[in-house]
């Protein structure tokens, strides 16, 4: 698996799979430990997906460090002295799968946690579909984060969080009861409209002053080279009737 293939995320997530591993003194590195790496990022982007589809992160977090606990542990596991399963392997080989039926150029996080949710052989798979995380939930949600946009550079993901960052999802805010109601409120929303009327007329009143003043201003500027320019032309027809 060419590494270059990865988004940044991708790849931090599978570095800190790796610090997972060796602190627990695990030397094979298996889809669990790539799960709990994904969702440890509280802000990321597959915690959002996971929330989105109705998943619980601690429960997930809590089923991942209950099976990781079961795995055995090697003395002297470190970063370094570490493998990656065949489980795992697998999960890079489909998450590449989907990356191409996507049209993406690169693995992104979400490619993995689609291949994790498809693979139900080890525990992270099963953990994912017990809450619902399946490849159709995965892929809407991405339709409704990415919309029409590609996989076309290393550092995708935050771009797609940029929108949920600085703007606000209505949908999701009226689904959980968030959202200001409008019904019967017809008297505050008139009273809004009037008051964005007035702004609006004194802004026009202004600036059509300050227009007034401009045109003003300039037609003063323009008689006064009039002026001048026939003081001018007048110098000059004396000059010449004179050396006539």
């Amino acid at each position: 698996m060419n590494w270059n293939k990865f988004t940044i995320k991708s790849q931090d997530a599978i570095q800190k799979a790796m610090q997972i591993a060796a602190e627990k003194s695990h030397q094979v590195i298996e889809p669990e430990h790539l799960l709990l790496a994904l969702i440890d990022d509280e802000t990321g982007l597959v915690n959002s997906i996971i929330k989105k589809i109705g998943g619980n992160v601690a429960y997930i977090k809590n089923r991942l460090n209950q099976s990781i606990a079961r795995f055995p542990q090697v003395q002297g596991a470190g970063l370094g002295n570490q493998y990656i399963s065949q489980s795992l392997m697998k999960i890079f080989d489909d998450a590449l799968k989907e990356a191409n039926q996507l049209r993406d150029e690169y693995i992104s996080v979400e490619h993995l946690l689609i291949a994790l949710a498809e693979n139900k052989n080890n525990d992270a798979g099963r953990i994912l579909a017990d809450q619902g995380i399946t490849k159709d939930a995965i892929l809407k949600v991405m339709r409704e984060i990415r919309g029409s946009q590609r996989v076309t550079d290393q550092n995708p993901e935050d771009k797609y969080q940029a929108l949920q960052k600085y703007g606000r999802d209505l949908t999701e805010l009226a689904r959980l009861g968030k959202l200001d109601p409008v019904i019967g409120r017809d008297e505050e929303i008139r009273r809004v409209m009037q008051d964005l009327s007035r702004c609006v007329f004194y802004i026009h009143q202004s600036l059509s002053h300050q227009l007034h003043e401009v045109l003003l201003e300039q037609a003063l500027v323009s008689t006064y080279l009039l002026h001048q320019l026939r003081l001018q032309l007048h110098l000059l027809l004396q000059l010449y009737a004179i050396h006539r």
